[in-house]
């Protein structure tokens, strides 16, 4: 038997060994060599990104402005009157309220809107489509309206759009097409809703009656505190034709009463618009809106450069309704709300009418402006109308402030005043006390020392000196006079003046030169008085016109 074959012994991996340590070795080397090489080689420069661009932030674009353009005439109250097409038209773009509940409306997508003044009214045109009219005054019923807001003066910056603010009111006009045309009788199924025979109406539950304007006055500071004017100065009308609604609303140019917007020719305000369908349920909150104001400039009057007292032969009268002065060329006199002092305020009268002449030896002025009440009793509660003319006196060296003068260069100052007129020698009506003082004073000696015994001028004028705000005094000498009448919802003053006297405090007016000449005005029913008042901010070149050789 053959012994099996012993088995081959295996290498010794020596070699293996051998090679393992050989290629580390060459590995490391490598390793370090590339290590070395790097370390040896200069770091790579880096390059900073490119810095962003600076790109301009674009300005935002200001909304286009109305603008409430000059016209010579009254601007019409029809809204379809030729002379619309004189004012440049803006569109309006309205969407629904989404502000305050109930949230909704926006069936009203643009309305174009105008404005005109002859720089005593102002009107705005309001026009947008609507295909039925809905002035019925129903439960199940909802009528057409349109309302412009103003801010109020005061305010640097106008406040919310929406309505105004806590301290930034607004002031709102109101126009409804069943205010305009009310039903002239209930008809039978108004009856039912609201009971005329009811205990319920004598309790204020009844249908509230219509306003008799068709446009009502608000203020208001915010939602929710809407308040009713307690007098209305705004006229509207609207007419629809041909598928379109178009109001035009109307009011004088100043301010008439304390709490509305004040509109100054050649200066800037703001206005925004509701519009209410009736077919679309619109009500209250249910409008379409502006949320923006829009910006609205009222352009400045074409006024006279310089005013011109005319030489005539005849005689001046003192009645402001003679022919004479209807034959005299009228002066356009631009005025504005007096805001350099407290009380800051005033502005009710836009501008005056300015007609001077002389005989060589008397100067006369006629002032006219409009006002649609005479105010002439001064009262604990009452205010009245009064105008006032100012001029350099004699004795300035140099041009005085036109504010009332300025120390060391005085001013003479004329002041009519409508009370004075009214009251002329009766100074307990011209000096109002309470009732209850008046009967137990039996003579002016039972009054204490001042009271009520105020020195009043004896004629409807007074002539006044001043050197700045706080120093106007009452002139020695009163020989001026002056009358006004009212008529047809303006005022027209004359004062009749000597034309050169020996008075320093008198102006100069010297025939063939040039002097100046300033004005304020006062409106009683505006509640205006003291500085709160419509002035002239610079002097007015006056011209006496030398008599012919």
């Amino acid at each position: 038997m053959t012994p099996p074959s012993a088995p081959t012994p295996k290498a010794t991996p020596v070699g293996l060994v051998l090679a393992a340590v050989a290629a580390v070795f060459v590995l490391n080397f490598l390793i370090l060599g590339y290590s070395t090489q790097m370390a040896l080689k200069p770091a790579p420069t880096r390059v900073a990104p490119p810095a962003p661009i600076a790109r301009a932030t674009p300005a935002p674009v200001p909304p286009p402005a109305l603008l409430a353009r000059f016209i010579a005439v009254p601007p019409p109250a029809d809204p379809h009157d030729a002379a619309w097409a004189n004012a440049p038209e803006l569109p309006v773009l309205l969407g629904p309220q989404e502000v305050s509940l109930p949230f909704g409306g926006g069936s009203v997508a643009e309305v174009s809107l105008r404005a005109l003044h002859d720089g005593d009214t102002i009107a705005f045109r309001l026009e947008w489509a609507d295909d039925s009219v809905n002035s019925a005054r129903a439960v199940d019923a909802y009528r057409d309206g349109a309302a412009l807001q103003f801010p109020l003066a005061g305010s640097p910056t106008p406040p919310s759009a929406l309505m105004g603010e806590r301290g930034k009111p607004v002031a709102i006009w109101h126009w409804r097409a069943d205010w305009q045309d009310p039903a002239p009788t209930a008809s039978a199924a108004e009856a039912t809703w609201y009971p005329p025979n009811s205990e319920l109406v004598a309790r204020g539950f009844a249908q509230p009656p219509a306003p008799a304007v068709a446009c009502v006055e608000y203020l208001s500071e915010g939602w929710g505190t809407l308040t009713r004017q307690p007098a209305h100065h705004v006229a509207a009308r609207g007419n629809h034709r041909d598928g379109v609604w178009a109001v035009v609303f109307q009011r004088p140019l100043g301010r008439v009463m304390p709490h509305e917007p004040v509109f100054v020719a050649g200066e800037s305000t703001h206005v925004n618009i509701a519009v209410w369908n009736g077919s679309e349920g619109d009500v209250n909150g249910l409008k379409s809106v502006s949320t923006s104001w829009t910006p609205l400039e009222i352009e400045k009057l074409p006024e006279s450069d310089r005013l011109t007292a005319r030489y005539v032969a005849g005689a001046l009268p003192l009645d402001p309704t003679d022919p004479f002065w209807a034959a005299q060329p009228a002066q356009v006199v631009g005025l504005v709300p007096q805001r350099l002092v407290l009380p800051f305020g005033g502005g009710a009268v836009g501008r005056l009418h300015f007609r001077a002449a002389h005989d060589g030896r008397r100067i006369a002025f006629h002032l006219q402006w409009r006002d649609d009440t005479a105010d002439m009793e001064n009262g604990v509660d009452t205010y009245r109308d009064s105008v006032a003319m100012q001029f350099p006196s004699r004795g300035a060296t140099t041009m005085p402030s036109p504010l009332m003068g300025e120390r060391d260069k005085p001013v003479a100052i004329w002041q009519w005043r409508a009370d004075w007129q009214a009251g002329a020698g009766d100074r307990l009506r011209r000096q109002p006390a309470p009732e209850s003082l008046l009967v137990a004073a039996t003579s002016f000696d039972t009054l204490p020392r001042g009271m009520f015994d105020r020195p009043v001028p004896e004629t409807s004028a007074a002539k006044f000196v001043a050197a700045g705000w706080g120093t106007l005094t009452r002139q020695v000498r009163q020989d001026i006079a002056a009358h006004g009448v009212h008529a047809d919802g303006h005022w027209h003053v004359v004062f009749v003046h000597d034309l050169a006297t020996d008075d320093p405090t008198d102006p100069a007016f010297r025939p063939g030169e040039t002097t100046a000449v300033n004005f304020a005005v006062w409106n009683g029913i505006a509640r205006e008085v003291n500085g709160l008042k419509s002035i002239r901010m610079e002097w007015m070149p006056l011209h006496v016109e030398p008599a012919p050789k």
